[in-house]
């Protein structure tokens, strides 16, 4: 009796897994089903001459205006006494922290690179700079203690600025923070690298931890142990004076994984060949 409950509980696992291994199939998106068309003004849609840049750019700014509806709505209730309303305002700008949103596009994507480098003083970008810094540092409470919403609001600012104005000699670290940002607070490795790229790219010789910072991501975080051994090795000699605690890691990590490279070889090499 054992027996025959172990086999059909055996049976009932391997179709469970079964049915999970199959590919997932995704249905056609069908815009009149995803949306109330009546209650939208992208009614028409051509995608046959949309840009993915034009639709990004206005998902952009659709999110930053459903932001400030909420936060008008809330002001007009509580001026009014209609509480119950204001809570539900508040709630639904609280929830919003909780969404996690895409950039979708590279700097790449967006930055046209100015022959001459980021070489221009442009006053606006320089303000633009100074707010976002601002920002940056009243979101940085503690290591562990953060703004997230004045992070977000200053990650905004220096992609404006990098978008905007790429001739501007802030350009650069305007390009370095909002991947500092994108790394050390929302995690998003693979956009941290593209403007850790982008700010070499606008100034090669810029005097910030870039490489280093890319190669703890691929090294830690995306397990790329060539490309990040790559980068160690840029790190020490690119910017070897710019942290000595960075570089002196950097030439330690190396080593490791020089030998990590060599014991995974030799034991490649050992293994005995079969028929």
């Amino acid at each position: 009796m054992k027996t025959g409950k172990w086999l059909l509980l055996t049976a009932a696992i391997a179709f469970v897994t079964g049915c999970a291994q199959q590919p997932k199939e995704f249905e056609p998106v069908r815009l009149e089903k995803a949306i109330d068309l009546s209650q939208t003004q992208y009614k028409q849609v051509d995608l046959t001459t949309a840009t993915e840049v034009d639709l990004v750019e206005e998902l952009h700014k659709v999110r930053a205006d459903y932001r400030r509806l909420l936060e008008i709505m809330l002001q007009w209730y509580m001026d009014r006494g209609y509480y119950q309303k204001a809570q539900w305002a508040q709630r639904e700008l609280e929830d919003l922290k909780d969404v996690r949103t895409y950039n979708y596009l590279t700097p790449i994507d967006v930055v046209q690179i100015p022959e001459q480098g980021a070489t221009v003083a442009v006053a606006e970008a320089e303000t633009l700079f100074e707010q976002a810094q601002k920002l940056r540092k009243e979101g940085e409470i503690l290591p562990l203690v953060t703004n997230k919403d004045k992070l977000r609001d200053a990650l905004d600012i220096y992609r404006r600025i990098v978008k905007d104005y790429p001739q501007s000699t802030v350009a650069p670290d305007a390009a370095y923070y909002a991947a500092e940002i994108l790394k050390e607070h929302f995690q998003e490795d693979l956009q941290a690298i593209e403007y850790y790229k982008l700010a070499l790219k606008l100034n090669p010789d810029i005097r910030r931890k870039v490489r280093f910072q890319m190669a703890v991501i691929l090294d830690f975080r995306m397990h790329d142990r060539s490309e990040a051994l790559k980068m160690y090795r840029r790190v020490l000699e690119e910017e070897a004076d710019i942290d000595q605690t960075n570089t002196e890691f950097a030439a330690r990590r190396i080593s490791q994984l020089l030998e990590e490279q060599n014991a995974e070889n030799g034991s490649a090499a050992a293994e005995p060949l079969t028929e």
